[in-house]
């Protein structure tokens, strides 16, 4: 194991383990590379990243190596002695001893997972070149990596740092790792510490979560020790919410179902989506629309419990539930920090999640028009491949006596049907009208205002009936819109008379 380390080393850049060395000697400063970078490399995968740990002022070591390599050096945490240095595409972060340990033995053991407790000291050969010092590992990691047995260094490291709480899981979902009985109970008792991090660091190691392929099976996990309803509360309400007969689970569950089969969905599209399979599996490279489409699948009913009713005929609604869920995921955005982009396309997938069961209604009854596929369209923008996939998911998830028979055969083709339309009705549509702002400014002398957004959305549908237009037709069917709105708002407003 020893020499697999040492190969590993010699892999980095001779100018940067020199300058490692002299800065080491010159500051009579004990040097270990430490952490992540020794499981992963244990784990046979690469590193770009690397932490050091030095026996004494981190904050002076990291200073002279960037001095010596000049490179960049930024402070992290003056009171802890870390820092970061970057260099020709290495980022080399550097600690002090942790809580004053005097040894590295002692520092191990307040770290988060005994996979990530182990070091080797950096030592010179004497001849000008580097070697390393046997593995370090006072609490047995190389044996749980072998066992691939996730297991915290003490009770202590989760009332440190409660992130750590969270961490198991996401590494429970990148390595494929259990986390041992012990550590379970461990975080079990303090799961309700999580509240105490910033929503920022929480939601960071959520998205590592939801951006590994089995995702939902973590997520469960996370549910089983009580810790997913402290990261989101508003799920929790979901327990015991029961649902029509469609749905065999309750609410929370459904949701957490939901997030599964979305899972499967992706992994083999064309189970379900035959026609489509090719722009769907396009549509899933992009990791960051993954991320969204899979956070929505699980916060996509959210919106149930504060709407939920029982009728006296014994029937269950969730009128709006919907729309109600946009409202809270809004807050759920602003607690864990998400950016401006999160919050738009998580929101209107949740906002938007049962528009392609409306339209399969409507399509049963009277077929659909290119106006309802401009409307989804539009609505849904760059999301309408995922908001099917959503939909499909969502079926999925309900197996209750009360589900419509072939429900998944609908989705599938009702998404061929509006795509089809899309591309041959409306996307010539959207992208060439025949006039613009300007065109209005210039002939009709309309002042810019919310009106012109107005016009062009009806001039949009209006095109998509009657098919392409001139620019001097388009400026006559303006005038006409524009007469017909003066016309109505001429009209007496009688809503309110006494007859």
């Amino acid at each position: 194991m020893k020499k697999d380390i040492l190969k590993e080393i010699n892999t980095l850049p001779d100018d940067f383990l020199t300058a490692l060395r002299d800065v080491s000697q010159l500051t009579q400063t004990r040097v270990y590379l430490s952490g992540g970078v020794l499981r992963d490399w244990l784990l046979g995968v690469s590193a770009v990243d690397f932490d050091f740990t030095v026996s004494e002022n981190g904050l002076e070591f990291g200073r002279r190596l960037a001095e010596t390599l000049h490179a960049t050096f930024v402070r992290l945490a003056d009171d802890e002695g870390i820092c970061r240095v970057v260099w020709k595409g290495l980022v080399i972060d550097i600690s002090t001893f942790r809580k004053k340990a005097q040894c590295i033995e002692d520092d191990l053991y307040c770290r988060d997972f005994t996979i990530n407790a182990m070091a080797v000291e950096i030592l010179s050969d004497g001849a000008g070149g580097v070697v390393c010092g046997p593995v370090i590992d006072p609490l047995g990691g190389m044996d749980d990596l072998q066992e691939k047995a996730l297991r915290v260094c003490s009770s202590d490291c989760l009332e440190d740092d409660p992130l750590r709480l969270l961490r198991a899981f996401r590494f429970m979902a990148q390595l494929g790792f259990s986390i041992d009985r012990q550590s379970t109970q461990l975080i079990t008792k303090f799961s309700k510490n999580i509240v105490r991090v910033a929503g920022e660091r929480i939601w960071a190691e959520l998205k590592k979560i939801f951006l590994q392929s089995k995702s939902s099976e973590v997520l469960m996990a996370m549910e089983s020790v009580g810790l997913l309803q402290e990261v989101f509360p508003e799920l929790a309400a979901g327990r015991g919410v029961k649902q029509p007969a469609s749905h065999h689970l309750d609410v929370l569950d459904h949701c957490l179902e939901t997030l599964k089969k979305i899972e499967l969905v992706i992994e083999n599209p064309g189970k379900w989506f035959t026609e489509t399979v090719d722009l769907i599996q396009k549509y899933c490279t992009d990791q960051n629309t993954l991320l969204y489409l899979k956070v929505a699948a699980l916060l996509h009913d959210i919106g149930k419990p504060p709407v939920g009713n029982l009728q006296e005929s014994g029937k269950i609604t969730f009128y709006n539930h919907d729309g109600q869920g946009e409202v809270i995921v809004a807050a759920i955005a602003r607690r864990l920090k998400w950016s401006s982009v999160e919050l738009a396309r998580i929101s209107r997938f949740v906002k938007q999640h049962m528009w392609p069961f409306h339209l399969n209604n409507a399509r049963k009854k009277t077929g659909i028009k290119p106006r309802a596929c401009l409307k989804i369209a539009k609505a849904a923008g760059e999301d309408l491949v995922g908001l099917f996939l959503l939909a499909m998911a969502d079926s999925l998830a309900g197996e209750g006596e009360g589900k419509p028979a072939g429900m998944e055969r609908e989705v599938a083709s009702l998404f061929s049907e509006v795509y089809s339309t899309y591309v041959l009705r409306v996307k010539p549509v959207l992208d060439r009208l025949p006039i613009n702002g300007h065109d209005l400014i210039k002939y009709l002398h309309l002042q810019p205002g919310p009106i012109f957004g107005e016009i062009f959305s009806e001039l949009e549908q209006e095109m998509v009936l009657s098919g392409k237009m001139s620019k001097g037709q388009a400026l006559d069917w303006v005038k006409n819109f524009l007469t017909l709105q003066k016309t109505e708002l001429a009209q007496p407003d009688t809503r309110n008379s006494i007859i």
